[in-house]
């Protein structure tokens, strides 16, 4: 999760537990690794990314991205974030 996000600072646990409360994950203690978490997708979250894969969601917001370099696209996220709260 965390290699592919765009700003490598954000709190992972946070995005993770938005997942959790919208049941798109679960989490649980690894039992051979107490200090790891094992997440995985719920048949609710693998319904969604096959919605996103098949309807292309925001296919016009996603071409407008990839007009922006790294650095907009870091001052991008940043404004989303402050948004979010």
């Amino acid at each position: 999760l965390i290699e592919r996000m765009l700003d490598k600072t954000s709190n992972a646990s946070r995005i993770v537990d938005k997942l959790e409360e919208k049941l798109l994950v679960t989490r649980k203690v690894c039992p051979a690794n107490r200090r790891a978490v094992d997440i995985r997708i719920t048949e609710a979250g693998l319904r969604l990314l096959k919605q996103v894969d098949d309807e292309g969601i925001a296919s016009p917001a996603r071409q407008g991205l990839n007009l922006l370099d790294e650095s907009e696209l870091k001052v991008l996220n940043d404004l989303l974030d402050k948004m979010r709260g």
